[in-house]
């Protein structure tokens, strides 16, 4: 120890001192951070925090419920410590998945609900008494120290609904309201049906992997007593920080990091701005496919350690919910799973060790086999289908991508920087920091073993190359940015593993240059979720909610045309979904009204002319609008126009065809 660190420890006292220190300082270093986040998004006052108080509780006793027996029941020995972080992903995904065989079996939604929570409370008694043993726990200091970054990194990804002061769904990302609209359909409804009584008439084939999301939002909106879009903001920054948790527990238990080092990992990984952009935007499937990434890659290394029956049982669970809900972020646990695995083997072959073949037949235990197989098979059929659909394309378009990307465009239409998706963004020089970053990923994999080094260095690299691919592809943008926000949080949290390695050098030089380089993590991931919040402003505005409480103030069943830009068609349909809808131009990149000349209505902007059919006085002139808003004006019509309005809407895509990337 050198003389400046002997006489910095003296003055400190004893170690456990010295670290709660650390601790505290670093967890006010945080803190400080979120408030100059609040303080330059804008957020005046506290409006919003009831509304995100209880869709927060709503969440975390929903997930916590449903995850509580499956954590201590399957979670591998050497992972026990930090048992508590698996609850809350296993219950996220199981809630889902336990709602979604229900809900093909015909059970209504709430009796649904309150059967998988009872069950999840039988099961968590079940459990205890079955391990009455407690788990060892983790130290108290670094499960406290997550739980407040966990809180901070939800509160900074719910600003712009502080901000806007009511719970609402904020950003730019234009599937938003499709989830919402499945999610209500979900707690009504059949899971295949087609219902016109509601906002979205039935879940988009393109979505009908991802049921078992929307039964989670669902419940979480059935617990909380709001509507689905009230809860999906704060479902989702959630989502982000149990992902943060994920990756923290990357670093941590797989790649060898110290607990300080790897909480900083985990932040850094979910505030790098293309992922941060998923919770705030919202990308409400993909961020569960982040969300069950760095879970299942925790846990395929420690099957393929101990290749323990309940690590495998646990990581099929995760794998399921990520597949289901994001099928094209398979390639990566997968890849990496098949890579540790056999590195692994040949390790074992290599020592003359006894290799147990991987045999999916054990599943099979004799024609009883059936009693479960069959019904879990024909309950599941429409998401497994949907998943094949989503991967059959995917691999359709690696083979032609000049004539089917542009149907994959969506809403995003540029390429981000390289920086945005390896913590680089929001501060000068990103390009150049980006560049670093990678540099101190490829090193930070030369110090990990073999059977780690190779299979990420493999899946990485291949990652990147898809990155540079998809750049120079005519309408590559969406694959682009899909591919590097799973990698980039990977490279993020290998980069700052390997920087924190340095903290244990002799030499006080490379001590020094990591805690400038950690700080560096640190600054930059604040700095991008800053700008991010920046351009993240209401999508359901006051405005477009108004709407609601006009269509309930017009007569029943009389039409409205939306004679509107396109791209606000989407919510208006939503709030206006009581009564016949149509347009003269509609927006047909999603679920859309039909074409319609006439109606009873017509809702326009207030910077545009009134419309030619607008009602008269009877001493002449126009009547004035029904409602008015700052944005918004509804007219009654004298239209003699052919009135083809419908609470039906028209599906985007009519069916996929496996293979056919056009389907």
């Amino acid at each position: 120890m050198s003389a400046v660190t002997a006489r910095v420890g003296r003055r400190l006292g004893s170690p456990g001192r010295r670290t709660l220190l650390l601790w505290a300082g670093g967890l006010g270093l945080a803190g400080l951070g979120a408030l100059w986040e609040a303080r330059q998004a804008g957020v005046s006052g506290p409006a919003a925090v009831a509304d995100v108080t209880r869709a927060a509780l709503a969440t975390i006793f929903v997930f916590g419920l449903c995850g509580h027996a499956l954590a201590r029941a399957l979670v591998p020995e050497r992972l026990q410590p930090y048992r508590l972080l698996f609850v809350l992903p296993s219950g996220a995904v199981a809630s889902g998945l336990a709602l979604t065989l229900l809900g093909f079996a015909a059970v209504p939604f709430h009796l649904s609900l309150a059967v998988v929570l009872v069950g999840a409370a039988l099961s968590a008694f079940a459990v205890h008494r079955r391990y009455p043993k407690p788990a060892p726990h983790a130290d108290g200091m670094v499960l406290g120290a997550l739980a407040v970054v966990a809180v901070l990194v939800t509160a900074i990804a719910l600003l712009p609904t502080f901000r806007s002061g009511v719970a609402t769904v904020t950003g730019y990302g234009s599937d938003a309201h499709l989830a919402v609209g499945s999610t209500t359909l979900l707690q009504h409804a059949y899971p295949n049906s087609t219902q016109t009584a509601y906002p979205v008439d039935e879940v988009q084939i393109p979505w009908r992997s991802k049921y078992p999301i929307f039964y989670s939002l669902a419940a979480v909106s059935s617990v909380s007593g709001l509507e689905p879009w009230q809860a999906l903001m704060t479902v989702t920054a959630i989502l982000l920080a149990i992902a943060g948790l994920g990756f923290f527990l990357l670093a941590r238990h797989t790649f060898g990091a110290a607990a300080g080092v790897a909480v900083l990992a985990g932040a850094a990984a979910v505030l790098d701005r293309m992922v941060f952009h998923l919770a705030t935007h919202p990308y409400y499937n993909q961020m569960w496919g982040l969300l069950t990434l760095p879970f299942a890659l925790v846990l395929a290394d420690e099957w393929v350690r101990k290749r323990e029956r309940r690590a495998g049982w646990l990581l099929a669970l995760m794998l399921a919910g990520g597949v289901f809900a994001y099928p094209l972020m398979l390639p990566f646990p997968a890849l990496i799973l098949a890579g540790v695995f056999i590195v692994d083997r040949r390790k074992r072959k290599a020592r003359g060790e006894e290799v147990a073949p991987l045999d999916p037949r054990r599943l099979w235990r004799g024609p009883k086999s059936l009693i479960w197989m069959i019904p879990l098979g024909l309950l599941l059929l429409v998401p497994i289908q949907g998943v094949l659909e989503k991967l059959a394309e995917g691999i359709a378009i690696l083979g032609d991508p000049s004539n089917s990307l542009v149907g994959w465009r969506g809403d995003v239409t540029y390429y981000p920087n390289l920086e945005f998706f390896l913590g680089a963004g929001g501060v000068p020089g990103g390009g150049i920091l980006a560049l670093g970053v990678l540099a101190l990923g490829a090193y930070g994999l030369s110090r990990q073993p073999r059977r780690l080094a190779i299979p990420y260095a493999v899946v990485l690299g291949l990652a990147l190359l898809a990155a540079v691919y998809f750049r120079n592809v005519t309408f590559g943008e969406y694959f682009y940015y899909k591919t590097l926000s799973f990698a980039g949080p990977l490279i993020v949290v290998i980069a700052v593993v390997a920087a924190g390695s340095l903290l244990w050098r002799r030499s006080i030089v490379p001590r020094i240059a990591a805690l400038a380089v950690l700080g560096l993590f640190g600054i930059t991931a604040l700095a991008a979720a800053r700008d991010e919040v920046a351009t993240s402003f209401d999508q359901l505005t006051v405005e477009l909610r108004d709407l609601r409480d006009w269509g309930g103030a017009i007569p029943a069943g009389a039409s409205v045309r939306l004679d509107t830009p396109q791209e606000s068609q989407l919510w208006q349909s939503y709030m206006l979904s009581e009564h016949p809808l149509g347009s003269r131009s509609p927006n047909n990149t999603h679920p859309h009204v039909p074409v319609t000349q006439g109606a009873d209505y017509a809702l326009d902007a207030v910077t545009r002319p009134p419309p030619g059919e607008a009602a008269k006085r009877p001493g002449g002139g126009l009547q004035p609008p029904v409602f008015a808003n700052a944005d918004w004006r509804l007219w009654k019509l004298d239209s003699k126009r052919r009135d083809t309005t419908s609470r039906a809407q028209v599906p985007e895509v009519e069916g996929i065809t496996l293979g056919d990337p056009g389907g």
